[in-house]
């Protein structure tokens, strides 16, 4: 038996507007998480590309990089691994225009950049949480055109997911 996720979530941006948006994110990422629909789509998904690049860490320094290969169920079970995740955020200015967010090595720190944070609706948010988190875990991608990679598949599972129940609640 899995653990059950429950995540946190604190804005150290004082954007008022934004911080609701990502209570209900959060709220939806609790559900989506835990739901036997996301750990179907997990199993069941022929998309996913199951080579991650895991790092570990002593300290604030990466020691190393190491290709590992997950089955669906190995990235399932990485992404049960912690009862209490916490993501935190912050809304930062960022060189790249093209970067939505980042994280900073394994922390529970992720970073949504200034500009998208005012366009990004509900279940944006909710795809961006679950694919920082993705990287907190370890996982990463080599481009932001691998949309097959662990990060990126599970934003997308996500967001649909959440798409999905909050049209269902509405009903």
């Amino acid at each position: 038996m899995m653990n059950k996720v429950t995540f946190t979530t604190s804005l150290i941006d004082d954007d008022a507007e934004y911080a609701a948006k990502q209570k209900q994110a959060c709220e939806l990422l609790n559900l989506v998480w835990n739901s036997d629909e996301f750990k179907d789509a997990v199993l069941n998904n022929t998309h996913i590309a199951t080579t991650g690049i895991l790092w570990w860490k002593k300290s604030q320094e990466v020691k190393a990089f190491t290709s590992t290969l997950f089955s669906n169920e190995g990235v399932y079970e990485k992404l049960m691994s912690v009862q209490n995740p916490h993501i935190e955020q912050d809304i930062v200015y960022c060189r790249n225009p093209n970067v939505v967010g980042y994280e900073e090595n394994g922390s529970p720190y992720t970073y949504v950049c200034k500009g998208w944070d005012e366009s990004m609706d509900v279940f944006d948010i909710v795809d961006n949480m679950a694919h920082e988190y993705c990287h907190c875990l370890g996982f990463t991608h080599s481009s932001a055109k691998d949309l097959e990679s662990v990060p990126y598949k599970i934003g997308s599972i996500a967001r649909d997911l959440a798409k999905k129940l909050s049209q269902r609640n509405v009903a």
